[in-house]
């Protein structure tokens, strides 16, 4: 009965070990694929971040151009204003002009026709 005991224990220990082994065979595997899955995660964080990074840099250099134009266009506002204002005056000092000549030919018009 001793042998058949022992040759119990050993087919039982037999047993514990390959399942003991098949679930660390298992245990392994499941680590094995978490670790790549946890790799392919933060390369696509830092992906993703470089992305956001550059989408910032972009961002930034667009608003400094915006920028940049709206003072532009300001100043050519300011440039047209100025630029009607002496339409303006021009057109004032023709019309007086104008005026000025019109009376001088009215006015030598009419020492000539007496």
């Amino acid at each position: 009965m001793e042998k058949s005991d022992r040759q119990k224990a050993l087919i039982t220990n037999i047993i514990v070990g390959v399942v003991f082994l098949a679930l660390l065979v298992s245990v392994s595997m499941g680590l094995n694929k978490y670790r790549k899955n946890f790799r392919n995660e933060m390369a696509q964080r830092l992906d993703l971040e470089e992305k956001m990074l550059k989408m910032e840099k972009e961002r930034q250099l667009m608003t400094t151009e915006i920028q940049f134009l709206k003072d532009k266009a300001l100043e050519s506002e300011d440039e047209v204003s100025g630029l009607k204002e002496a339409i303006v005056r021009e057109q004032e000092e023709k019309a007086i002009l104008k005026d000025s000549l019109d009376k001088l030919e009215s006015q030598s018009k009419g020492p000539m026709q007496k």
